[in-house]
């Protein structure tokens, strides 16, 4: 997993090829004003998903992890929490994993929790079982998905 400020995304552009793709989208700065929704980027290689969810709040908040996408999640509006547990450590499957969705469920409590405000991003790889929207604040959110394979 990483944390970091948007201006600082071109230090994570070597970590894999559709990364400077990706973050180039998420630098615009209109993006409070496109509607909740599917955007490709590169088709099904780079897509980014605006939604407005309500968060769940922490024990609710269930730790999910992907095989085919990296998460790159941005806050638009409003400051989620997201716990974090690297998924080598996870032991309690709550829901198998679904290829067809690329999610799978642990009923596992996080092992810490990070906040995203406006223009901090995460990146969550493979082995990043991560709990979004563990706040209880309704939200506006950018989660980019980039293909693992480059």
């Amino acid at each position: 997993m990483i944390l970091d400020k948007i201006e600082n995304a071109s230090l994570y552009y070597p970590l894999h090829a559709r990364f400077q793709k990706a973050f180039e989208f998420l630098k615009k700065r209109d993006l409070e004003k496109y509607e909740v929704g599917r955007y490709d980027i590169d088709g099904d290689n780079i897509f980014a998903l605006i939604s407005e969810p309500c968060g769940k709040g922490k024990e609710n908040a269930d730790l999910e992890f992907h095989e085919k996408y990296i998460d790159i999640q941005v806050c638009l509006k409003g400051t989620d929490c997201i716990g974090w547990k690297d998924k080598s450590d996870c032991l309690k499957i709550k829901k198998e994993f679904d290829s067809d969705k690329d999610t799978g469920f642990f009923s596992d409590k996080p092992q810490t929790w990070i906040y995203l405000s406006d223009r901090i991003f995460a990146i969550f790889f493979p082995h990043d079982a991560h709990a979004p929207l563990a706040t209880q604040e309704e939200l506006r959110k950018v989660v980019i998905k980039v293909r693992k394979e480059s």
